[in-house]
């Protein structure tokens, strides 16, 4: 914004104007049916209250060029439509152009923080599984289940007899063990670095809940 600005030689209050602006309202200037003193408004507005520096500034311009752009469009004749309807200006192509090529640098952007955050995480290795999967974290489940059932077992063995207490509390057990006992699964893949198996893949490989083994692969 530049300084002080009489508010009478606007047609709307300056924050209505930046309001409708913002919100890409065109209706709202086009519904004024003397159109040249919503031209002389806006012209008056971008000369004594926008910084065209700035970023609102240049929104201001892009709006106003489509406006002007609409209201052209829609006081054509039959003949200057036809005529006029497939004419695309320069410079909003070069504007389309700019727009694509920013929305790529973020998008490169954005890929190369996630990259940098996936690669922080797996520590050099080309794969690494997570400590706690679906099947692990429902093994900790039917544990903990068992454990809340054996806890309350006389609270329950007065509703529904010893037996069947103790039933569920040993299958909730044995589901648990089942789910969080896995083999054969592979918890990581990297590059051998040095050693004798310099150059080639190590693949570490569960063989229980607690255990693994390294094999190396030769590409």
């Amino acid at each position: 914004m530049k300084g002080y600005f009489d508010q009478n030689a606007l047609l709307y209050p300056i924050e209505e104007i930046i309001q409708r602006v913002e919100q890409r309202d065109y209706g709202f200037f086009l519904d004024n049916r003397n159109f040249l003193k919503v031209v002389d408004t806006l012209e008056k507005f971008e000369k004594q209250v926008i910084n065209l520096d700035s970023q609102q500034g240049r929104d201001f311009i892009v709006f106003k060029r489509q406006l002007y752009q609409i209201y052209e469009i829609q006081n054509r004749s039959q003949e200057e439509h036809e005529a006029f309807s497939f004419h695309i200006e320069r410079q909003n192509l070069k504007w389309l152009w700019n727009s694509n090529l920013d929305f790529l640098r973020e998008l490169d952007r954005q890929n190369a923080l996630i990259d940098k955050y996936a690669h922080a995480n797996l520590k050099g290795k080309i794969f690494k599984r997570k400590s706690m999967d679906p099947y692990k974290l429902k093994g900790l489940g039917y544990f903990g289940v068992s454990a809340l059932a054996y806890s309350k077992y006389s609270i329950l063995a007065l509703h529904f007899g010893q037996t069947l207490p103790m039933l569920g509390v040993i299958g909730t057990a044995l589901a648990g063990m089942t789910n969080f006992n896995e083999s054969s699964k592979i918890n990581s893949i990297e590059w051998v670095k040095e050693g004798e198996h310099q150059g080639k893949l190590k693949f570490n490989v569960s063989t229980g809940p607690f255990t693994s083994k390294d094999l190396i692969v030769a590409t």
